[in-house]
């Protein structure tokens, strides 16, 4: 019945649902299924022409349908890190003390997992009883990230260009050997000095100050410390990060990048300033807004920038820079043309 069991009081706020089918959708999703969409969609009664009125959810639903088939394409979403858990990592939020697979207390291997994801997603761990803060977060990094496991095959370490390891790792020869391989390809491996060990040919090209960069045949590894510690990463993640985006993004929001079409889109999401508890209504904190800063870096100079949402043309600043307010819980998937073609493939 709606008003007693459904209504928007109730469950997610519709501003997180839609930062989250925007975020799914641009991030690649060939699919998204939400549990029992279809009834939460419609209200319980018809308009004039037979039809079931559209609920709030149902109007999130519409929108976001009309913007896929406006944008029917996104692209490739670059992701140039992934980060290598061990198989059997166990990570899990849970609900009190951290504990691999909820049983299990954590070593440091597992810490420096929680460490890193918090770094790249910083309060996306623990979420419950937190009106929906940290389900979706600003990272300064913006979710440039996927996650691997260690049994991941050569072609798939071989697609990122930087590889993380973390967590209580041993691997088997065979393991070790991808990633000696995937360094000796082209590819970077930020390399705690925990792992040293795994690969001690590493070890003594190493002078024992870190952060360090080790060059490898044609690759590149990135020994830092302390053991099982990520202090040292911010700015190894930070330089990298610039050299493989073809955009830098400046300001406290949540963003992906995508190669599309000759363009690169950029989607910028504010997930600050919209709070919810399980059955009270949204809290907007208008205060909460966020100015993102766009600067195009993969040469040639800007033709044009347009917001796909509204179609609205943005101002350029020096051929190369656009600026965007975005008042919490506020999705802009901004679309950059190069006036010439560029080299917006970095990653």
């Amino acid at each position: 019945i709606w008003g007693e069991y459904s209504n928007p009081d109730h469950g997610h706020s519709m501003s997180l649902f839609e930062r989250a089918l925007f975020m799914s959708y641009l991030s690649g999703a060939g699919q998204i299924t939400a549990e029992a969409g279809g009834a939460l969609a419609f209200l319980t009664w018809v308009n004039d022409e037979g039809l079931y009125e559209l609920s709030p959810y149902g109007e999130v639903c519409s929108r976001f349908r009309a913007f896929t088939l406006s944008c029917p394409d996104v692209g490739l979403p670059l992701t140039p890190f992934a980060v290598v858990l061990d198989y059997y990592h166990g990570a899990y939020p849970g609900f009190g003390d951290r504990r691999a697979f909820w049983h299990f207390p954590y070593e440091a291997g597992d810490d420096m997992t929680w460490d890193l994801i918090n770094l790249i997603w910083p309060g996306g761990w623990e979420v419950m009883g937190r009106e929906e803060r940290g389900t979706m977060v600003n990272g300064p990094y913006g979710d440039t990230f996927d996650i691997l496991l260690q049994n991941a095959p050569q072609p798939v370490l071989d697609s990122y260009p930087c590889l993380i390891l973390s967590g209580n790792l041993t691997l088997s020869a065979e393991e070790a050997a991808r990633f000696r391989r995937y360094v000796a390809q082209g590819g970077t491996l930020l390399l705690n000095t925990a792992y040293v060990d795994l690969f001690p040919e590493y070890a003594r090209l190493a002078s024992g100050n870190t952060p360090e960069t080790v060059t490898s045949e044609e690759g590149r590894i990135v020994l830092f410390g302390p053991k099982y510690s990520v202090e040292q990463l911010d700015g190894i993640l930070r330089r990298e990060l610039d050299s493989r985006l073809p955009v830098r993004v400046s300001g406290d929001v949540q963003y992906l990048v995508n190669l599309a079409d000759g363009a690169v889109l950029v989607t910028l999401i504010n997930n600050a300033g919209v709070t919810k508890a399980p059955r009270e209504r949204p809290v907007i904190d208008a205060e909460q807004q966020r100015t993102a800063t766009v600067t195009w870096t993969g040469g040639s100079a800007l033709d044009s920038v347009r917001n796909l949402r509204d179609g609205r043309a943005l101002d350029i600043e020096e051929s190369k820079r656009v600026n965007v307010t975005l008042p919490p819980g506020e999705v802009a998937v901004l679309k950059l043309k190069p006036r010439e073609e560029a080299d917006v493939g970095k990653s």
